[in-house]
């Protein structure tokens, strides 16, 4: 079996969750996103699901229904979406789950809800909803390349894309461990690359974004921020 060296790429798994809360953060400070208005969903309109926020999914509370369980033979909607073959677009897998909870009022630790949030972003980057799979994929791929893998220096970092072409940021990255180190460090200076000497990526503040606690984690005894465990 092959060894881990210092050029191997390394499955992110919920790494990618605080790479889609940069994301969202570019977006914030060019005015694309507020993430206090109801998340634009077009299967929410007119439901009882119209009045999620971005803010509220970037939490785990948006009260959809979501079982994040990765154990064959019980109920795990996580295992559905990913490797089910259920839907094409991951984030519309996740969307259509029923609503469980008054949005905002319990905590969920959910996959799918990041899911959501890659497919709002790839709406943004590729000029709204629909667009084949290629093109959303393009669009998503050079976004990501350009505005945060790139001046981030994670010269590395590959992202991995459903069948309808959005990010799939609840797990699948692939980069060097010097790469997510990169990656932390971006956040510990507030979003400015090279250890505090590069250029912004982030807007000012997305750091404490990150780390202001929203939830708790029972099972775990974590606590949560918005796409960061604390």
């Amino acid at each position: 079996e092959a060894g881990v060296d210092a050029d191997s790429t390394l499955l992110s798994w919920s790494m990618a969750k605080s790479m889609i809360h940069a994301a969202v953060g570019i977006l914030v400070a060019d005015g694309e996103i507020d993430v206090d208005a109801p998340a634009s969903v077009p299967e929410w309109a007119g439901s009882d699901r119209a009045s999620i926020t971005l803010l509220q999914l970037l939490e785990m509370r948006s009260g959809l229904a979501f079982v994040e369980d990765y154990v064959d033979g019980e109920t795990s909607h996580c295992i559905e979406m990913l490797f089910g073959n259920t839907d094409p677009s991951f984030g519309r897998y996740a969307a259509m789950q029923p609503l469980e909870h008054e949005p905002g009022s319990v905590f969920n630790y959910s996959s799918g809800t990041t899911n959501i949030v890659s497919r709002i972003i790839g709406d943004i980057v590729s000029g709204g909803p629909g667009g084949t799979a290629d093109e959303r994929r393009g669009a998503v791929e050079s976004f990501f390349a350009d505005r945060l893998f790139g001046p981030a220096g994670m010269t590395s970092a590959v992202a991995k894309f459903d069948d309808a072409g959005d990010i799939v940021g609840s797990s699948y990255v692939y980069a060097t461990a010097l790469d997510y180190a990169r990656f932390g460090e971006l956040y510990l200076h507030d979003g400015v690359a090279a250890c505090g000497a590069g250029e912004r990526v982030l807007p000012a503040g997305w750091m404490e974004h990150a780390r202001t606690a929203s939830g708790h984690d029972g099972e775990s005894g974590l606590g949560y921020g918005r796409h960061f465990w604390l």
